[in-house]
């Protein structure tokens, strides 16, 4: 009985489990609904027990799906640049990844959200970005602020998949090199140049061009270039100096300029040339014609040849006579090798547009080999380019040359062709005269050519040029030469415009601790008389019957003629004197008199060193040992 009880119960038991089983379950596990805004990636749903069956997967249309080309995946940004998803989010614009949602994900984005190449949405856990298309949150940056251009994945010149040349991240004139380096970028032809490396002088500054052998074109260097260093014949390093013959490889852009190659340094085949200080320069002055761009001459050749040679055309007037007077006969014109003539030229935006001078010249110098023949344009020594005067507004120099060269560039102005002044400092940048400065501006020395001046060039100048000599005992006074502080020399100066023969004094103020510790600040000075009269006639109150004080670089005046023979030694006017008068250069250590006039425009000069104080040299009266005023004042 008991047994049939529980037999009975157990089979109760195992009905009301059975029924339990049988029981639809009151349990529905509904799809994972994502809160991700349109744009955003779906984020994994959570693992559950209750998972449903796959749901059918629904792929956007092909028009839809943001399958980015090749070129794209090539530039695409690099990580460090974007706000990159987490894998579990990455939309991202590769061909294996299509935006396509996962089974276990069936949040299907419309076509609308779907990410676009290169554009990534916010990472899981980040918040939804309300940027414009075109910007990001990158990190540091503020919300909506603008995108900032992303590094290349590849180089610069790398060729895109198609085919086409790559993307650039360089400005325009800017290689993907150093400074004035580069690789052979897209759109650049790879040529030898071998030549004179000179510089380019005008208002605006300096530009290092070489001037090929080959063809004698002139090729403008990319900014930023910087000269190989040089050796002696002691095979010391030494600075560069312009007119050295160099064998360089370029990368020769649209505009003709030449950007030296990285792998390949320049070499130096040649030192700078003799110089010789006696001058017959055989000059061609191309008058160009623009016509075809509506820019016609302004001058003519009848103009030209008054200007330069006289009215008379014999060299006895114009800048041919200024030329003898200034150099005391050592720089000519070949009054018969002379020639001008209107050099028609087509038109180009070079010019026009950005006055490439380099251009203007490249073209005359070819118009004109075949208007004479390369045999008779090849005599010419010097070659005067004078542009129209419809340029005056796009070329911003009144002038400019080729320090050294043979090649002058002149407007047609007042301030350009028609000013002696102009056309003589263009001239000697071609022997390797730079600027003159005062007050530390360049330019600003009226008292020469090579400034802002009517006049002659200064006594720096004409002794470098080899057209004048010191003073007997003063080429180089010293301390060999001013033995002991307070002992003083004295001379007799000729004003300039005289003769060039004994007519300044150069000092070197060895006895300065700084003269041989420091060759920045080390100076040598230079003492000149200068009188109105003659090649001076126009010379301006602050310098004219004075003795005239210029200081230079002491390192490049010093190396000069072995080294620096066309270097800038930076000349600066700082002080004049009238006669009977004296002046303390603190800086120097040094008294400078300008005594009486020994004679008609010669001035006798005196100097003596000290150590502390200027009261350790003589008076002035006693140096000239004779009371009065000078016996020969200058004549007015």
């Amino acid at each position: 009985m008991r047994r049939m009880a529980f037999r009975t119960a157990l089979l109760a038991m195992v009905a009301i489990i059975h029924a339990a089983r049988a029981a639809p379950s009151t349990t529905t596990s509904s799809l994972a609904k994502s809160t991700n805004a349109p744009g955003q990636a779906s984020k994994t749903p959570s693992p559950s027990n209750n998972t449903p069956p796959p749901a059918t997967s629904i792929k956007p249309s092909p028009a839809a799906t943001p399958t980015p080309s090749p070129a794209a995946i090539i530039s695409s940004p690099s990580p460090a640049a974007t706000n990159s998803p987490s894998p579990a989010a990455t939309n991202s614009p590769s061909l294996a990844a299509t935006n396509s949602p996962s089974p276990a994900a069936t949040n299907i984005p419309s076509p609308a959200a779907i990410n676009s190449p290169g554009q990534f949405s916010n990472s899981p856990g980040q918040d939804q970005s309300s940027n414009a298309p075109g910007q990001s949150n990158a990190p540091g940056k503020t919300p909506n602020a603008p995108i900032e251009p992303e590094a290349p994945s590849q180089p610069p010149d790398a060729q895109a998949a198609d085919g086409g040349p790559g993307q650039s991240s360089n400005a325009p004139g800017q290689s993907s090199g150093s400074p004035g380096q580069s690789s052979n970028a897209p759109g650049q032809v790879k040529k030898t140049l071998q030549g004179p490396l000179v510089i380019v002088t005008h208002e605006l500054g300096e530009t290092w061009a070489l001037r090929n052998d080959e063809d004698g074109k002139v090729t403008p260097i990319a900014m930023g270039f910087k000269p190989p260093k040089d050796k002696d014949k002691n095979k010391n390093e030494k600075d560069f100096e312009p007119g050295t013959v160099v064998a360089m490889d370029c990368n020769i852009d649209g505009t003709g300029t030449c950007t030296p190659t990285v792998d390949t340094a320049p070499t130096i085949v040649a030192a700078v040339p003799d110089y010789s200080a006696y001058i017959y320069q055989r000059v061609l002055v191309m008058i160009l014609d623009y016509s075809a761009c509506g820019l016609v001459p302004g001058i003519n050749v009848t103009t030209v040849r008054s200007l330069f040679l006289g009215p008379n055309g014999d060299g006895l007037g114009g800048i041919a006579q200024r030329y003898n007077q200034y150099s005391y006969g050592r720089l000519n014109l070949n009054t018969t090798a002379f020639q001008a003539l209107v050099v028609p030229q087509s038109c180009s935006t070079a010019v026009t547009s950005s006055c490439s001078w380099w251009t203007i010249s490249n073209g005359a110098d070819t118009t004109a080999k075949g208007m004479l023949g390369t045999t008779a344009f090849a005599e010419f020594t010097h070659y005067i380019y004078v542009v129209p005067p419809g340029l005056n507004s796009v070329c911003p120099w009144a002038g400019l040359a080729l320090l050294p060269g043979k090649q002058v560039w002149l407007q047609t102005s007042e301030y350009g062709v028609y000013r002696w002044a102009t056309v003589m400092q263009e001239a000697l940048h071609n022997y390797g005269l730079w600027h003159s400065w005062q007050n530390g501006y360049e330019y600003n020395d009226f008292s020469t050519a090579m400034g802002r001046g009517d006049a002659c060039p200064n006594a720096a100048e004409i002794s470098r040029l080899g057209w004048a000599t010191p003073a007997y005992g003063g080429a180089a006074i010293d301390s060999s030469v001013l033995t002991q502080p307070g002992v003083s020399r004295s001379f007799s100066l000729p004003a300039t415009y005289i003769t060039g023969d004994g007519n300044y004094l150069r000092v070197l103020p060895d006895w300065l601790p700084t003269y041989s510790l420091d060759s920045s600040v080390a100076k040598n000075l230079y003492l000149a008389v200068r009188v109105p009269k003659a090649s001076d006639a126009l010379l301006g109150s602050q310098y004219a019957n004075k003795l005239n004080m210029h200081e230079v670089n002491a390192t490049m005046d010093n190396g000069y003629p072995t080294t620096y023979q066309f270097s800038d030694r930076k000349i600066s006017f700082f002080k004049s004197i009238t006669s009977l008068s004296m002046a303390n250069l603190t800086n120097y250590q040094l008294s400078v008199y300008a005594g009486s006039w020994a004679s008609t425009d010669t001035l006798r000069v005196h100097i003596c060193r000290w150590i502390a104080s200027p009261s350790e040299c003589p008076s002035l009266s006693a140096l000239e040992q004779r009371p009065g005023l000078p016996t020969a004042p200058p004549s007015p």
